[in-house]
């Protein structure tokens, strides 16, 4: 039980430690469904949701073989009103196997402490520094983010005493699978989008209380960020073709093409996306393979690479456009290098040389499936059925769209043509962008509400745009339209199965929002740790001022 005499700080160092130490491990069978009943039983604690059960809710994430959910509670002004606040956490954590020795004592911040301490001179000497300091606890879900979810509950509980003079209302949402697919953020996106079509509600904004980092040594500023990154999975499926490698030119390896678009793209700033001096990081190879499953002599003539792609302001069709182009290009190039070292061995081998141009097929997903289903009509529907029938392991869905894209191009008669074929998709997971751009009524209310926030209390605070390591926050104010994910659901192969909400009507939402987080170290890693002054004087301060705010137009 909480004491409710309890300072702010207090409250949420005691229910941080507390939820902490109850696993929440993505993925892991039970603990994220455990994890959420504890939750809605802590809310039902406070004074005014023992009053309204009925306004505590657990909403199940769709279809999903775990049966997980996430949780929502709505704390509602006396004075009835449509005006809603929502404040967005999660509260599934990575894995724990990386602490090692120490992995029984990572849920539990005071233990885990003093037990590094004891082998303080395995850490780096800013780790020690911090070990040595009252203001830092350690431990999985201390930052990331179980003390966002504290925050939250306070808030929440700080407006509940005096709800009767609440103008408008505010939703809480803390969402499961974040660390994953997004998969609990989008139903509960799905609930929201319920409630503004049954005008129950007008979502003023929304406030995520995710890490906040610094960004580089000796930083002292603390960051807000409105709105978020997105994110698109560019992939490349590349047809060679087979030879025996004593014959390597009677081929074409189809690694050699992979590397090609690996050297082209991979960590190249020229594709970084840029908005309001911000830049995203470049694409980099998540994966790169061929799909020999057994060792042989037979030149590779099939491989997949796929590369994480940041967005601030690209559409999918303009991505697309982008992997289209650079495989023309790297064919173009790979042309000539291939015909001058078949020239130079033929050559050497004493081997008459016969120059014959090398020649590729590149498409987009959507126009070869177009392609090939006006050739052969039957594929519609035995596409679709092996789409639905397909079994894959749920962590990596990208196995599914690489299938389909597999299946459709051994239908069609590109596949005995001679020559390589490169087939540009889309792969999951899809993470909408969110650009606050403060153009309609609804952004500019926002954004001031936040800037007489800050200046109350300024404490080296700077409001940046879009948040960097992508947010659940990205559900409720997406700002692709829906012709932007009709192209994003024809260019990503078996879509219906690895998104289960219908996104089209997320699109109308365009929620404004702002992560405004604890000061975290080294998240995902064994030293992850929260500073605790920060984090639980200051930020839900600035947090229930922005609410004001917002609701006291």
């Amino acid at each position: 039980m909480v004491d409710d005499n309890m300072s702010m700080y207090d409250y949420i160092k005691k229910v941080t430690f507390d939820l902490v130490k109850v696993p929440s491990r993505v993925r892991q069978a039970g603990e994220e469904k455990d994890f959420a009943f504890k939750l809605r039983d802590m809310i039902g604690e406070i004074p005014y949701f023992a009053k309204h059960p009925e306004n505590v809710m657990l909403v199940p994430l769709e279809g999903d073989q775990l049966g997980r959910y996430s949780v929502l509670a709505l704390l509602e002004g006396e004075e009835e009103s449509p005006e809603t606040v929502i404040l967005l956490s999660h509260f599934d954590t990575v894995g724990t196997g990386d602490y090692g020795e120490l992995e029984p004592y990572a849920l539990d911040p005071g233990l885990l402490k003093e037990k590094m301490k004891a082998m303080r001179d395995k850490y780096s000497q800013d780790v020690q520094d911090d070990l040595d300091a009252d203001a830092w606890i350690f431990g999985r879900g201390t930052g990331d983010m179980k003390a966002g979810v504290a925050i939250n509950l306070c808030v929440l509980r700080e407006f509940s005493q005096d709800a009767a003079r609440m103008k408008g209302n505010i939703l809480f949402i803390c969402a499961a699978d974040e660390e994953a697919m997004a998969k609990g953020a989008q139903a509960a996106a799905k609930k929201v989008y319920r409630m503004v079509r049954d005008q129950k509600s007008d979502f003023l904004g929304l406030i995520k209380t995710d890490i906040m980092l610094r960004r580089y040594p000796d930083d002292d500023h603390n960051y807000l960020y409105l709105g978020t990154i997105g994110k698109y999975l560019l992939s490349f499926y590349i047809c060679g073709v087979p030879s025996h490698v004593g014959e390597c030119f009677a081929g074409v390896d189809s690694n050699l093409i992979a590397s090609k678009l690996v050297d082209r793209i991979s960590m190249n700033c020229d594709f970084s996306d840029e908005a309001e001096e911000e830049i995203t990081p470049p694409p980099v190879t998540l994966k790169q393979t061929d799909l020999k499953e057994v060792y042989d002599v037979q030149l590779p003539y099939e491989s997949q690479v796929y590369f994480n792609y940041f967005t601030y302001t690209k559409t999918p069709s303009q991505v697309l456009a982008v992997g289209k182009r650079e495989a023309c290009r790297v064919m173009e190039a790979l042309k000539e290098q291939y015909l001058a070292e078949k020239e130079y061995f033929h050559r050497k081998a004493g081997i008459p040389h016969t120059p014959r141009p090398l020649e590729a097929n590149i498409y987009t997903y959507d126009e070869f499936y177009e392609k090939v289903v006006t050739e052969k009509p039957h594929l519609r529907r035995e596409l679709a059925v092996f789409a639905e029938g397909y079994q894959y392991h749920e962590a990596d869905e990208t196995k599914l769209s690489l299938a389909i894209v597999r299946k459709l191009f051994k239908e069609s008669k590109e596949f005995h043509e001679q020559k390589p074929c490169i087939i540009v998709y889309l792969a999951p997971p899809y993470v909408p962008r969110v650009y606050v751009k403060g153009e309609t009524e609804k952004e500019k209310h926002f954004i001031d509400s936040l800037e007489r926030a800050v200046t109350e209390d300024n404490n080296h605070i700077k409001i940046r745009k879009f948040y960097p390591y992508l947010s659940d926050m990205s559900w409720f104010g997406m700002s692709d339209e829906i012709s932007d994910i009709e192209i994003l659901k024809a260019n990503t192969p078996g879509f219906h199965r690895t998104c289960t909400v219908e996104l089209e009507p997320l699109t109308e939402l365009k929620i404004p929002g702002v992560n405004i987080g604890p000061y975290c170290k080294d998240p995902h890693q064994a030293t992850e740790r929260l500073y605790m002054p920060y984090s639980f004087d200051y930020v839900p301060r600035l947090i229930c001022r922005t609410v004001k705010n917002l609701l006291n137009k």
